[in-house]
């Protein structure tokens, strides 16, 4: 099974306008690394190295990463097998046991997050993923990006989009993250940023059954981004336009003022000498 935990759901409004929405978690079951008694199981972790878990738990590391990996306990594995029927009330008290237990398998950590996000406890979902991740070596991308699902689940977009960031940082090739974080841009209204992420997850994953109603959406977005840029830039050359009629202005009254000034005389005074007023003044009153 592989890992899912993301549903694009596709909305149509005025003018044909997509929104999509993380609308479910679903199962990681493909990503559990197997600890039968006699085999030897080899999965890769999220830094690129093998981890090889041999007969009673024992690892060894290959290049690129390091893990710890620890004996199945009993509680894990009937927590697990539970988790797996969908019999999360019976789940929950064996998972939360198993997580108490010293060196427990870290996936532990995230069906008991998933159990209590099925079953509306999303706070305590939240808080078993951050001390999961915390924990965590060898599936750190995979708590980054629940977190993300349960924080994109409340509507809290820019949270969600810092924690699938944190994932592609741990592990670049994780198509879902690249989806979600393109449905967190759609709430942000980061189109460009949410037009790269869909882009970069059909590269990851070419055969998504999502891939036609993603590139639909991709020419909607391109057709947004193109007008959006249209739109600035004629109001940037509008803005521009402006400012150069209102130097040109001033540059106009200032050449006014400035010729005005130049053609300006003194006044002069009258010829003639000045009369001499003596006694002949009438007396002041």
């Amino acid at each position: 099974m592989r890992h899912l935990g993301e549903i694009v759901q596709k909305s149509a409004s005025g003018g044909g306008a997509w929104l999509p929405l993380v609308v479910a978690l679903c199962s990681m079951g493909a990503l559990a690394i197997p600890l039968a008694a006699q085999d030897t199981a080899v999965a890769p972790t999220s830094q690129g190295g093998q981890v090889s878990v041999g007969p009673g738990g024992q690892v060894s590391v290959g290049p690129g990463g390091a893990a710890v990996v620890s004996p199945v306990t009993a509680s894990f594995a009937e927590g697990e097998r539970l988790f797996r029927a969908n019999k999360l009330a019976e789940a929950i008290p064996q998972l939360e046991q198993a997580i108490r237990d010293p060196g427990v398998d870290e996936k532990a950590y995230i069906w008991l997050a998933l159990s209590y996000q099925q079953v509306n406890r999303p706070d305590d979902a939240m808080a078993i993923l951050r001390k999961g991740v915390a924990k965590s070596v060898v599936h750190k991308d995979l708590f980054w990006f629940d977190l993300g699902n349960l924080y994109l689940a409340q509507g809290k977009a820019s949270f969600a989009k810092d924690m699938y960031d944190s994932a592609i940082a741990v592990n670049s090739s994780m198509a879902g993250a690249f989806l979600n974080r393109a449905n967190a841009g759609m709430l942000l209204n980061d189109y460009p940023s949410a037009r790269d992420d869909y882009a970069r997850y059909l590269l990851l994953d070419p055969s998504s059954p999502q891939k036609d109603a993603i590139q639909s959406l991709l020419g909607v977005l391109g057709k947004t981004i193109a007008d959006a840029e249209q739109k600035k830039a004629q109001e940037e050359a509008a803005k521009i336009a402006a400012e150069n009629a209102r130097k040109q202005l001033l540059d106009e009254v200032s050449a006014s003022l400035k010729a005005a000034a130049e053609d300006t005389t003194n006044l002069a005074a009258g010829s003639g000498q000045v009369q001499s007023y003596t006694d002949e003044l009438p007396p002041s009153n």
